[in-house]
């Protein structure tokens, strides 16, 4: 069984600003970095569920 990837924390967000400060503010670059996650996180859960062999219904 694979673990679901988990959520970008803000803690993460703010050390890579950090490194690599960033014209846009802070707000929207949070949004965006959480809409890409949750579409990663989305698209990964779709994949694992097409993957997952189907059980024949029960009687």
């Amino acid at each position: 069984m694979v673990g679901a990837p988990a959520p970008i924390s803000p803690s993460a967000i703010t050390d890579y600003l950090n490194r690599y400060p960033s014209a846009i503010c802070r707000e929207e670059f949070d949004a965006a970095i959480f809409a890409l996650d949750d579409e990663f996180r989305r698209h990964w859960e779709e994949e694992q569920e097409k993957s997952r062999p189907k059980t024949p219904p029960k009687k």
